[in-house]
């Protein structure tokens, strides 16, 4: 059990005297549980105790000693993402890390993949990590033509570190051109592998502005996303 430590204790005390009495177990059997829970430096509120039959002990043990929940950070995080890019000549249209036939590309410094840029923008707002200019930014030649996914991957492994993994993915793509509907399974798939989801996690969607605004113009396309992470649940009941 090394390198482990309790995440809740849950104890049942046996008396039967005092459940026929229907004596608050606050009073009798609470101070025997907070002792317990002192000896294994639990905090009351992870503390379940209750007066049975049967005296039975347990302890849960977490296995990843990063426990969000000691830190402080929340059982869940959300972020919001948004990235846009206007279309240009001799540059090929990757979106979702897939390529997508048509005449015009999208400019940037990287791939320009307006889609995974948001969907790293909402995964960096969710750890509270500033955005994605701030991490990557335009002015770094190590960016230059860079793929997309692979700076996703990146971001995927600050979620493990800081104790998250994916809950879900809600993304949208905004053109009026080109068509993508038939695409949309290949980048789902790409976005959840570079996130170690599964495509069920992922949701991708794609829509026009009926011809209104710049893209609706054609001049680009623009995208929004939203992530929620959860904290990386890895506990084991052990009997003691």
């Amino acid at each position: 059990m090394k390198n482990l430590r309790p995440s809740f204790l849950a104890v049942t005390i046996k008396c039967p005297a005092l459940i026929a009495a229907r004596t608050n177990w606050n009073v009798s059997c609470r101070p025997v549980a907070l002792r317990a829970a002192e000896v294994l430096h639990l905090p009351p509120a992870h503390l379940i105790a209750l007066p049975a039959q049967v005296q039975i002990a347990a302890v849960v043990i977490e296995k990843n000693p990063v426990n969000p929940f000691r830190k402080g950070i929340g059982l869940f995080r959300i972020g919001f993402g948004y990235d846009a890019h206007r279309f240009v000549e001799d540059r090929l249209l990757i979106l979702g890390g897939t390529q997508i036939p048509h005449p015009l590309g999208l400019e940037g410094h990287s791939d320009a993949d307006v889609l995974v840029h948001a969907i790293i923008d909402a995964v960096i707002g969710a750890l509270g990590r500033g955005d994605i200019g701030h991490h990557f930014p335009d002015t770094d030649p190590a960016y230059k033509g860079a793929s997309s996914l692979n700076m996703l991957k990146t971001v995927a492994e600050w979620v493990k570190r800081d104790g998250y993994r994916l809950n879900n993915l809600d993304a949208t793509l905004v053109a009026q051109r080109p068509k993508m509907t038939s695409y949309l399974p290949s980048m789902r798939s790409q976005v959840a592998q570079s996130l170690e989801a599964t495509a069920s996690q992922v949701n991708i969607k794609a829509t026009t502005t009926e011809r209104m605004g710049f893209c609706g113009r054609g001049e680009g396309i623009e995208a929004f996303a939203v992530v929620s992470l959860v904290a990386i649940s890895e506990e084991t009941p052990v009997p003691i």
